[in-house]
């Protein structure tokens, strides 16, 4: 096995990478920043990058969807989508009540996993930008929720959470599968084998964990950072791992021996994220000093197929790894930065939404307080209290957007369901008390 040498080194965001993503072509690469943008580094050419502004707010999250042709944004608690092209056209819909921390597609593309900090995760569906289920019910998490995730055949969904627990979710019927509970310090980040048998789990405390899916057991355990590990990636083959850490270096763990075998220090601040891409020739680290590395893997390729056998019992047992750590040649040469050009961030279309009007309803003008004229009288309370909300509604004219409208159509909504509720109890009153006059 040969050293992992860099190949590319892109300088660009102005403040702190917080997420990367590949292509699924390995021919550009996405990098997020709190400095309100992310970046479309291309990887094969000379030509420029793209940067796009993703509205005045931190980029927390970014992703591929599995064909390449659309990009998710995570920034405030809305998510962006958009189309893979130069001219950067978006559309955005909010999704939480709180920050959202992560993004990610179903393996098919069909769905878009949110997780925020209002302790929830939520799945839409991507074409329609439609809420379908949240995974938030009995046994939910009960803190930020750091990061969700699918499996790679899409019938699990793993998080993590500032509760100091890692959660198994079933997307089909939302519900738990399985909780881990962490005693030390909280999860950061997870992710899915590409066996989909088993999980990693970054953890605040320095280390990285294996928990085997079947026998839901921790597998591996490995204490490799000095403070807090942020981000972890497996290779598509599953034979290696490789992990972002707060003390400034990543580490390739090999998950047959069960030991880290490289450090790479190339970054002067915390590692923030890494990924290797799907084909595995390439991965790419992040930092808080700005900078992006990729670096070609150089592992080498002709065991994969020998020592898959050797990974299965090797993540049958619980092993520690040697903390002994071979450091990688850092390589670092003077790159030529190549000229970064701006894509118009393109808003979203201002669609004008009717809300439908109200129907008019004749009340009787008798006083009689019969149960049908309290009824109607009640109908009509109701009718006028929702024309007035509809009228206010209008009267709001800088309320243009699609989510803004939405908004206010679930506020009516929970209106009438009061004014339904109370109507209710009225004609309940009128059966108990029969014709007597109500004050």
């Amino acid at each position: 096995m040969d050293d992992p040498v860099l190949e590319q080194h892109f300088v660009g965001h102005k403040g702190t990478i917080t997420s990367l993503s590949f292509n699924p072509s390995d021919k550009q690469l996405l990098s997020s920043s709190e400095d309100h943008t992310f970046m479309n580094w291309n990887l094969t050419s000379s030509s420029g990058s793209l940067r796009y502004q993703a509205k005045a707010l931190p980029v927390t999250h970014i992703c591929y969807s599995p064909n390449g042709n659309l990009i998710a944004s995570a920034q405030g608690q809305a998510v962006r989508l958009w189309m893979s092209t130069i001219r950067g056209k978006s559309i955005e819909f909010k999704t939480h009540f709180a920050i959202v921390r992560s993004v990610q597609f179903s393996p098919d593309g069909n769905n878009l996993l949110t997780a925020s900090d209002d302790k929830s995760l939520k799945i839409w569906i991507t074409s329609k930008r439609k809420f379908l289920t949240s995974l938030s019910g009995n046994g939910g998490h009960t803190n930020w929720v750091r990061f969700g995730t699918y499996s790679s055949d899409g019938h699990l969904i793993a998080s993590c959470s500032d509760d100091k627990t890692t959660k198994i979710w079933d997307p089909v019927t939302s519900k738990l599968v399985y909780t881990f509970n962490e005693v030390r310090g909280a999860p950061r980040y997870v992710k899915f084998h590409p066996s989909s048998s088993c999980i990693g789990v970054a953890m605040a405390t320095g280390a990285v964990k294996l928990y085997d899916l079947k026998m839901m057991k921790l597998l591996q355990y490995y204490p490799c950072h000095d403070g807090s590990v942020n981000s972890l990636s497996f290779h598509p083959e599953g034979v290696y791992l490789i992990t972002a850490g707060s003390d400034s270096t990543s580490k390739i763990l090999d998950l047959i021996e069960g030991r880290a075998i490289l450090s790479l220090e190339g970054h002067k601040k915390a590692v923030t994220s890494v990924t290797f891409s799907n084909s595995g020739k390439y991965f790419a680290t992040a930092s808080a000093d700005k900078n992006v590395f990729v670096w070609k893997t150089n592992l080498n390729e002709n065991v994969w197929d020998s020592r898959e056998a050797l990974l299965k019992e090797s993540l049958s047992n619980d092993c520690v790894p040697i903390t002994r750590l071979e450091t990688c040649p850092q390589n670092l040469k003077d790159p030529e930065i190549t000229e970064v050009y701006c894509a118009k961030d393109y808003q979203e279309l201002q669609n004008k939404m009717e809300l439908p009007s109200v129907p008019s309803c004749n009340v009787m003008t008798s006083t009689s307080t019969s149960g049908s004229d309290l009824k109607e009288s009640s109908m009509k309370i109701r009718n006028e209290h929702v024309g007035d909300e509809i009228q206010d509604v209008n009267s709001h004219s800088h309320m243009n957007s699609i989510s803004e409208l939405v908004s206010q159509v679930a506020f009516l909504t929970d209106k009438l369901i009061d004014m339904e509720s109370r109507l209710k109890q009225m004609e309940e009153m009128m059966k108990l008390g029969g014709n007597s006059n109500f004050v």
